[in-house]
């Protein structure tokens, strides 16, 4: 829980300009955090009449799905072996710089 407080601080105070919910995604990014703790630093961290239950819900949803990447690539495409050649040859193609020539 800790680690996730202080890396949204550290986001909060580096860049004051950009959303709270923005930061905790990117604080619990590919950290592998448990949906209970994500639930107590959403409810902990964000302003409290900024969202309703059902979009918290939601919220903290996505929030695991970033957290655990691997967990989601796992499960769609676990019957589906094809898809994860896709994902992995999608993904490489959006990391990789194009090149002038290429274009």
């Amino acid at each position: 829980m800790r680690s996730i407080e202080a890396r949204f601080n550290r986001y909060q105070i580096k860049e004051p300009w950009i959303g709270a919910y923005i930061h905790l995604a990117r604080a619990v990014s590919n950290q592998k955090f448990s949906r209970k703790n994500l639930g107590k630093s959403f409810n902990e961290l964000m302003p409290k009449d900024e969202y309703r239950k059902l979009e918290t819900r939601q919220l903290v949803r996505y929030l695991y799905k970033i957290s655990n990447p691997s967990e989601e690539v796992e499960k769609s495409t676990k019957n589906h072996p094809r898809q994860a050649v896709d994902q992995k040859l999608v993904s490489r193609d959006i990391n990789e710089p194009k090149s002038p020539c290429n274009q």
